[in-house]
């Protein structure tokens, strides 16, 4: 769902591809919401597959010997294979036969090289492909969690836990929900796992995933970014947003604690000083700069924390993206604070003034977006309490488990749509 996008126009800006692209995916994407549940609407029963994470295969000779000799391996000769479209980071080889996402996150050594990130605790990244197969089997490294998509739709929102052994072994089957038929798989997985490959039978097809709009989108902020406090990071509100406006690569490139001038957890690792993650690792289509939360808590007023503190940082950022991709469409977003809350005192400033100044960089970059977020018309947040305390005076109390900074799924779910449509009400007017 959501990816048969009518054919591009010729000489289609962005702009106009976003705006198509976001139109489809109201068809159908991941996380289209069920209004009778509120959710991600799952995958029909009627044409979901068994997931059998103990199929008895000891090893992939067990496998062939069973059947499945049609072997397509992540990797071969420590060289990640082509055959497989890979979303939401850089595919890299882990022990010579595995493919595993390294995580921006960790604090790199910062020459922009994917050999020189830790590949550790990464964030939520998919691996697709496209088969007729009525049974799959499925390998990766022992104990990996993963989430499952068919046709662009959740089996589950919960995780399935591949069995102990390495490589493990788990088989996808639709014999008794169609069979042989076409479809589109991703496996979605996180933290250190590594995928190993797909076997199939001989008579059943096999291709790689393609889009006809393979856009990326970096979204480059903290902690929030990286989906913490949500269930599973591919809820993240990155990914919901990405999934909203059609955009099929969406990469969380956060580090927790860090800001425009502020590096709390790590004081040289400022949001300012890994922008490589974005023009080099990354090389995005679309960015979003989704930092502001630490900034902003750093100042005695909001107003000071922007020209004092972060402005500075933010050009920074800004001006070494530029110098990478001149034209390449840039979102700042607003303070993700509650408003109607103490946090008011500080947020509603800060933000007033960034936009100003955003908005009047803009006036000579044309590709230069603001999406407020406690000044929008509709603030997105607002309240003063969370779920294990009510205040009921704003919608905070259903966004958020706890006091902190960090929204609980719903709240990602809420901030990623509210994104996604204020992304595309700053590009309403643009060819």
């Amino acid at each position: 769902m959501g990816d048969f996008v009518p054919a591009a126009k010729a000489g289609e800006t962005i702009y106009a591809k976003l705006r198509r692209m976001a139109a489809d995916a109201r068809r159908g994407n991941p996380h289209l919401i069920d209004p009778t549940t509120g959710l991600p609407a799952l995958l029909p029963a009627a044409q979901a597959p068994t997931i059998n994470l103990a199929p008895g295969y000891a090893n992939t000779a067990a496998v062939v010997a069973a059947g499945y000799s049609q072997a397509i391996p992540a990797a071969s000769s420590g060289v990640v294979s082509s055959k497989f479209a890979y979303t939401g980071g850089w595919p890299i080889v882990y022990a010579s036969s595995y493919v595993r996402v390294p995580s921006v996150t960790q604090y790199s050594t910062g020459n922009g090289s994917a050999a020189n990130n830790p590949p550790l605790n990464a964030m939520a990244w998919r691996v697709h492909f496209r088969t007729d197969a009525p049974i799959v089997v499925i390998a990766a490294v022992g104990n990996t969690p993963f989430r499952l998509l068919v046709n662009g739709q959740y089996v589950s929102l919960a995780s399935s836990t591949m069995g102990a052994s390495t490589p493990a072994f788990a088989t996808l089957d639709f014999s008794s929900v169609g069979g042989r038929a076409m479809r589109d798989v991703a496996i979605e997985m996180w933290a250190a796992s590594s995928f190993y490959g797909v076997w199939l039978k001989p008579v059943d097809s096999f291709e790689k995933k393609s889009w006809a709009d393979p856009i990326r989108a970096a979204y480059y902020g903290d902690s929030i970014t990286t989906g913490t406090a949500a269930t599973y990071v591919g809820d993240c509100f990155a990914h919901v947003c990405g999934d909203a406006l059609g955009i099929p690569d969406n990469w969380q490139i956060g580090v927790g604690s860090t800001g425009y001038g502020v590096g709390v957890a790590n004081t040289s690792y400022a949001a300012e000083a890994h922008v490589f993650d974005i023009t080099q690792n990354c090389q995005p289509d679309v960015v979003f700069l989704t930092h502001n939360v630490n900034s902003y808590q750093q100042a005695a007023t909001g107003a000071l924390s922007w020209a004092n503190v972060a402005r500075p940082g933010f050009l920074s950022v800004y001006s070494q993206i530029r110098a990478w991709r001149p034209t390449v469409p840039i979102f700042q977003i607003g303070v993700l604070a509650s408003y109607n809350s103490a946090l008011d005192t500080y947020a509603v400033p800060y933000e007033t003034a960034q936009k100003a100044d955003v908005q009047a960089f803009a006036q000579s970059d044309p590709n230069l977006f603001y999406v407020p977020i406690t000044t929008s018309e509709a603030p997105w947040v607002a309240g003063s309490g969370n779920s294990t305390a009510l205040a009921n005076n704003g919608n905070r109390d259903v966004l958020y488990d706890q006091a902190g900074p960090h929204p609980n799924t719903k709240g990602h779910q809420h901030i990623g749509l509210r994104l996604a449509a204020g992304a595309l009400a700053a590009i309403a007017g643009k060819a």
